[in-house]
């Protein structure tokens, strides 16, 4: 029984199998059909697609020599016809342009007729218009000349009326100027006397106080040589004196203060002349001040030259307004220019030859008390 079932099981599989199998090579011998027929209609498609590029490619080989032929053709036609249309233009042209021509010849010989007309009516008109102007100018001429002729007449009698005048007037201010130029002359020449008499005095009444001082340090110096000079130093005494007396000399031309006598020195002389015995320093130290006021002595002749010229052009400079504003009317205008002349050499001179003493000296130049130089420089 089971068996049965099995068999029948089995060949109904088998059955179903063969069937399958049997439809399965039938798909297979239909799809390798359809591959057989895509396979020929690909070829023959190939195939057919070769014939139409080749028949194409003798197609366009036929079409473009047929194509360079007609553009041949045509650029041949279009150049023909351009040389005919250009002669026909031309020829066109050249008649219009000639009728043309003619009528501006024409008309260009008209306007010159008319604008020699006109130029020629024209310089008849600037010759009349011309003659009239000069015929006016000179009627206005002989009118300003008679007019204003008398009006310079009148101008010059005038002028010549009142630079009279101004010259008495001149007259009368020379007049006046000479006078107070007298009496201004005579109160600087006072001025000058009493400036002079001031200082003579001033000078005496310092050379008494010094004579005074110096006359007490010899009183004190007389009374300590006895106990402190050595044998020695007893040859040297007349040396000293006589330096003193120089010293002394030195001081009065150069006009030194009595104050400035003994501060014009360095430390170190002043504290030897200030000593009482009489040493070989104290006489250096006198050779040393001598030395040094004799280098300073042409300095201050300089100096003193310089200050009268100074004084002298300022003078010039205060009269100048008073009269007129210049120097004319005061007939000095030569001795002011060598004056300032002179200052100006002299003002070189001082700045060089104090620059060097002060270099030399390693000590400023001074001049009644000041030192100098930096006035100089002002």
């Amino acid at each position: 029984m089971f068996d049965d079932v099995l068999n029948l099981k089995y060949n109904s599989l088998v059955a179903s199998l063969s069937e399958k199998v049997a439809n399965e090579q039938e798909a297979r011998r239909i799809r390798a059909i359809e591959l057989l027929e895509d396979a020929a209609y690909t070829d023959s498609r190939i195939s057919r697609s070769d014939a139409d590029f080749s028949a194409e490619a003798a197609a366009g080989v036929k079409f473009t020599r047929l194509i360079a032929e007609l553009r041949q053709m045509w650029e041949d036609e279009e150049v023909h016809r351009a040389g005919v249309l250009e002669r026909r233009v031309r020829s066109q042209a050249s008649a219009h342009y000639d009728v043309v021509l003619g009528q501006l010849q024409s008309q260009l010989e008209l306007a010159l007729r008319m604008n020699e007309d006109a130029d020629q009516q024209w310089m008849a008109e600037i010759r009349n218009s011309t003659y009239e102007h000069v015929c006016l100018m000179k009627s206005f001429e002989e009118k300003c000349s008679s007019h204003y002729g008398a009006r310079l007449n009148k101008y010059v009698e005038s002028t010549d009326h009142r630079l009279a005048i101004y010259e008495e007037d001149l007259l009368v201010l020379g007049a006046n100027t000479e006078r107070n130029c007298s009496a201004l002359k005579s109160k600087i020449h006072r001025l000058r006397v009493a400036c002079g008499k001031w200082r003579i005095d001033y000078q005496r009444h310092g050379s008494e106080h010094s004579g005074e001082v110096q006359r007490r340090y010899r009183m004190i110096t007389v009374e300590l040589e006895p106990s402190q000079m050595s044998p020695g130093l007893a040859q040297q005494e007349p040396i000293l004196l006589k330096f003193k007396s120089q010293l002394q000399q030195l001081w009065n031309r150069l006009d030194t203060q009595p104050g400035d006598r003994i501060n014009t020195l360095g430390k170190r002389q002043r504290i030897l002349l200030n000593s009482a015995g009489c040493t070989e320093s104290l006489v250096g130290a006198y050779g040393y001040a001598i030395n040094k006021m004799r280098s300073q002595l042409p300095l201050a002749c300089l100096v003193s030259r310089y200050e009268f010229l100074g004084y002298r052009i300022a003078l010039f400079a205060k009269l100048a307004p008073k009269n007129g504003g210049t120097l004319t009317h005061l007939g000095v205008v030569s001795d002011y220019n060598s004056l300032r002349e002179e200052y100006r050499t002299l003002h070189a001179r001082l700045n060089r030859e104090m620059l060097d003493y002060e270099q030399e000296n390693r000590t400023p130049f001074l001049y009644r008390g000041v030192p100098y130089l930096p006035l100089l420089s002002e």
